[in-house]
Formats: C-alpha cells, structure tokens, sequence
C-alpha cells in the first residue's frame, strides 16, 4: 500500500490552510449551537473535497488560544436509546375511578364562578356597598367592634389592586386614633422612636392622598383618658403631647368633617387644637367647651371665616356666669353660618343667649336649648313669627321650667314641620284658667308631629290634658312616646303593652335606691321601665279580667290565676317607649357629658358609636 504524504511537502495546502485560519480569527467570537459535530480527517488530497462538503452552518469553526468550550459530555454508563417512547398502562383500579362518586374533599378542576375577573368587572359602587355592609355587620346595637373592623380592612388590602382602592378608602375615612403611650421604633430609622399617634402622623403628613380620604376622628376612651391628664395635671404643656399630635393631625386631613369622642375645654392649651378645626373648611360638626375657670378662647369669633360647611354646632358651657363671651357674638356667629341646620345651647348665660337672640337665629332643623336662664316662655312663643317656624321638625326644651301650657299650645300649632318635641323639667307646664279647658278654647293637636317625650317630675293637668288630646285624635303621626312620669298610667293606656317581664332581687334593689333619690329630675332609665312594669302588672289585678281557678280532687282551692288584663290598647299605632336615646345610658334623654366618654365594651376594643345627631 502506498503511504500518504505530508502535508509539508504541500506548499500550496499549507498558505490556504494559513489564510483560512486567518479568516477564521477575524469572525466575532459566538457561542457554537449545539448541533451534531463532524470530525474531519484530512490526510490526503481529498482534503479539499470533503471540506467544500460540509455546510458552511456546520463547518467547525477554529478556536483560538483564548477560546476554551465545555468538553462535549460523555455517554454516561446504564444509558440506552429507547426505539419507542414508554408508555404507561392504566390498572383496572383506575379504569372504574371514573364512575365511582367524587368525594367531598376533592377539589373541582373546572374555574370557579366568583373568579378574579368577576371582581375585577365589578362597579366601585357596588364594592363600596359590599364594605358598608361588612361595617354594618361589626354593630352590636350602638357598640362597634372597632378592632376588628380595622383588621378586616386591612386583609382586603391585600387581595388585588381592585380590593385595596376600594378597602383603603373606608379604611382611612374614619380613623380611630391610637395611644401615645410607649414609643415603638421605626423599620427605616431604628434609633429613631416614635408612637404609634406619631407614626400616624408622619403617615398622612407624607402621603397627602392617604390625608385627603380621612372625613372622621375618633378618639378612643383611652386616648381621651391621656388628654384629660395632660390638660389638667401636668404642669406645662408638651410639645410632643398627645394634644399637640391630634393638632397636626387635623391640620393634615384637609377634607376633615368632625372630631369625635373628646371635647376639650377651649382655653389657653387647647387653642392649637380649636385654631387646627377651625382652619378646616370641611368641618361638619362642632362643640364649643367653655368653662368661665379658665380664659376666653382666642378662636371663637373667628371660626365662622372658614366654616362655611358646617352643619352642627353646639355651644356648651359648665358654670353659667355672665360675661365670658362678648354680648352678641352668639348671634353674630351664628349669623355667618349660611350650611347651620342643628343648634344646641347648654348653659350659656343670660348675657349671651336671652330672648332675643331666638329671633336672631337662621332657619334651622333642630334645635334644643337647656339650662338656658334667659329665654323665658314669652321667647318661646315669639318663636312663632320667627324664621323657624316654617323650618324647624326637632325642637327640645330641657331645664327652662316654663309655666304655661299655652306656650306648648303655640309651638304645636305654630311648627308646621314639627315631627320631635321634647320637654324635660322639674315643674309641669299648668293652664290659666280651668273654664277655658272646659268651653274648647284650648287644644292640644298637631298633624305632624311623631315623636313626644314629656318629662315633668311633678305631676299636674297637663298630662290629663295631653292624653284626652291624644285619645280624640289630635295626633294621627304620632307614634312613639316617652313619659317617664306617668303615675296614673294615662298615656301608657293609649299605647301599645309593653311586654311583661319578672323583677330580680337586684333590679329591686335598684328600684328602691331610684325612689330615695327622687329629687333629681333627669330619672334613671332603669327606674322609668320599673315603674311601667309595675302599672302593668296592676292592671292584671282589675276587676274585668277573668280568673282562672285551679280545684284538686277533693275540691279544695289550689291556685287562682287572673288571665286578659292588660294595660295599654293592642289596635294602637303609639309604642311606649322605656329605652334611653343611648344604650347604656342611665337617663332617658341623651346627654353631651356621655357623648364625650364613651362606654368600653369587650376590653377596649369596642364603644358605642354615637353622634351628635343623638342630641336633637
């Protein structure tokens, strides 16, 4: 055989073979594709041949020094090439799975019907109703579970962007404050700390889109309890106090509606606060607390240049001595609120609130006025010819004393709007001459009005007076009333029986204490329903039931039951009312002192709910 030659003895192989090299190097460096490799073996003239066969995408190309790849891997040991694909076979056992029944714990393949994109189309409207209900389902009468309803807020913020616009709005449209007790340290700046009121605070100060959803404040019992120490027992305020914060808070929520739960005395170290709620435009609703102990408040003449919002208004004071507040600045205010529809007066002097002044007001909704000294009942009745006459459906008059039936006789017929009318006093309103009564000069009537609480501790004729009215049908709207003294029983017999229940030795107990402290006319809830029980369970007694009696064998006496008695009228539309205004409360009429301590219920973490709505 021959042998083949060398390359060498090939000059013309070996320049081409050096500028196919040089070619090569010039190529931009590219990761080779994993295709199948061809080795060549040039050994003889057929060199030429064979790498002009090959492919120009599968030619080798040449590695320089600088190139190293991968070794390619080798076959491993126990590997072998199916000619077929592998199946596998199904067993009788899984043959018959498809009829037997599904089990409970399997889970269905198929989408479910309330899928994320059902959610997704949903209007804002309706995920905003779908929220309310979840608030509505925290109540418990008046209480809400507050710390719950926060938590199931916060996990709907983190289902999808659709849940968390919708979730975090009501989350921040009305806030419970929290404490400003131990300070906690911040994630970002750990040597930094801060309270949980302060974190709030740098919160909304920092993401004015979160402030601008915030509409109410409500401060907690234990909040309230921190202001009050801070107020009145320590020596100088603080700058990083809880009232301060509260301060900043309200001056971040530029869409503010109303502070609830704390009502501070205005003076000298709750001015930051009030100077803070009068600079919101949007405020709704606002109680003044004066207090003649303490100095003028700076702000109060000046509150009505940005309200120009607000709804409620309640002025309140403690003591009642002339000369707090500047004559006139009652009326002036109250002038330049052109959105005011609620108005309360508690304990204002003669100076700032008298007769006069009831003709100066605007055309309300509701007012109440009590403990007032200076309105009288010849300011009531001019109440007739006022602006409020065409205007108001919630007047309450508590602790004016008036004297003369006519003055309610002119309210009824007066205030054509009139549905809520509330008297609560010491002395029951008498009528001058009893021959007047007789001859129809007098009536008692008014086609508008639905709700009646008369609450007069003395008993007197108005009362009589007021149930012939009823009973002759001078009242056809009316259909709920409140007398907590009705000794003889008159208005509860023309309502509808209350439902009859067994006393305890406590609540007995308690019947005895309210009767020794019968002097006090705002008379405990508790007592009210006692001695309605009691009427009650007296009418059983009367002579035009029948009597069931109980013989034995031997025909003696055994038991004597009296059966179809009752008091009160099963075909009327007047329910007898035995309930406060507030749950919990002990008086029959809502108080401003309780709107602003609220009751704890379930350690803290729930309180009643109450507004000032309550009031009127």
């Amino acid at each position: 055989m021959r042998r083949t030659k060398s390359l060498k003895t090939f000059p013309s192989l070996r320049k081409r073979r050096d500028s196919a090299y040089d070619e090569l190097n010039c190529l931009p460096m590219v990761r080779p594709i994993k295709h199948t490799l061809i080795q060549l073996r040039i050994d003889s003239e057929e060199a030429r041949i064979r790498t002009a066969a090959v492919p120009r995408t599968l030619e080798p190309r040449l590695r320089s020094s600088r190139e190293t790849w991968p070794p390619l891997r080798e076959k491993m040991p126990g590997s072998y090439a199916f000619d077929e694909a592998p199946t596998l076979t199904k067993t009788p056992w899984e043959y018959n799975r498809a009829r037997r029944p599904p089990s409970q714990w399997s889970r269905s393949t198929g989408r479910s019907s309330l899928s994320e994109d059902k959610f997704a189309q949903l209007p804002r409207e309706i995920m905003h109703c779908i929220l309310d209900q979840l608030r509505g389902s925290h109540f418990d009468g008046a209480r809400l579970h507050f710390m719950d309803l926060r938590t199931d807020l916060r996990n709907l913020c983190t289902v999808d962007k659709h849940w968390h616009r919708a979730a975090r709005e009501h989350l921040y449209r009305e806030i419970w404050l929290p404490q400003h007790g131990e300070p906690q340290r911040s994630r970002l700046l750990p040597w930094k700390k801060k309270t949980r009121l302060q974190l709030l605070q740098s919160t909304l100060e920092e993401a004015p889109g979160l402030a601008r959803l915030v509409r109410r404040l409500r401060i907690p019992f234990s909040l309230s309890a921190e202001l009050d120490v801070e107020t009145f027992l320590l020596p100088t305020a603080r700058k990083d106090g809880a009232l301060s914060v509260i301060s900043e808070i309200v001056r971040a929520c530029p869409n503010l509606r109303a502070l609830f739960g704390h009502y501070p005395i205005a003076f000298d170290r709750t001015t930051e606060l009030y100077d803070a709620l009068a600079s919101r435009e949007e405020l709704r609703e606002h109680v003044w607390h004066f207090s003649q102990h303490f100095s003028r408040p700076r702000s109060f003449g000046r509150c009505y240049e940005q309200w120009r919002s607000l709804e409620t208004l309640v002025l309140w004071d403690d003591v009642s001595q002339p000369g707090y507040l500047e004559p006139g600045s009652v009326s002036a205010v109250v002038q330049r609120l052109p959105s005011l529809k609620h108005l309360m007066i508690k304990g204002l002097s003669r100076s700032d609130v008298h007769n006069g002044t009831l003709l100066m007001l605007p055309a309300l909704k509701s007012l109440r006025l009590e403990d007032v000294a200076g309105v009288t009942d010849h300011g009531i009745e001019q109440l007739a010819h006022s602006r409020l006459a065409m205007s108001l459906e919630n007047l309450s008059l508590t602790g004016l004393e008036l004297t003369s039936l006519r003055t309610i006789q002119a309210i009824f017929a007066s205030f054509h709007r009139l549905k809520r009318f509330a008297l609560v006093q010491r002395t029951t309103p008498e009528l001058q001459g009893v021959l007047s009564v007789s001859r129809g000069r007098f009536s008692l009537a008014s086609s508008t009005l639905e709700s009646l609480h008369w609450h007069a501790m003395v008993p007197g004729n108005a009362l009589a007076i007021l149930a012939n009215e009823m009973a002759a049908g001078k009242f056809p709207k009316l259909r709920k009333v409140k007398v907590p003294y009705d000794y003889d029983g008159a208005i509860q017999g023309l309502s509808r029986p209350v439902l009859q229940r067994p006393f305890t030795a406590d609540e007995l107990g308690e019947l005895a204490q309210a009767r020794s402290h019968g002097s006090d006319h705002r008379m405990s809830t508790k007592s009210m329903q006692f001695e309605a029980l009691i009427r009650a369970k007296r009418s059983r007694r009367e002579p035009s039931a029948f009597s069931v009696v109980i013989h034995d064998e031997d025909q003696r006496l055994c038991q004597t039951h009296v059966l179809g008695s009752y008091l009160g009228n099963l075909a009327s539309k007047i329910k007898y009312s035995l309930e406060p205004d507030v749950q919990g409360s002990s008086y029959a009429q809502a108080q401003i002192d309780e709107l602003s301590r609220q009751q704890v219920f379930n350690g803290g973490r729930a309180e009643n709910v109450v507004g000032l709505e309550t009031l009127f």
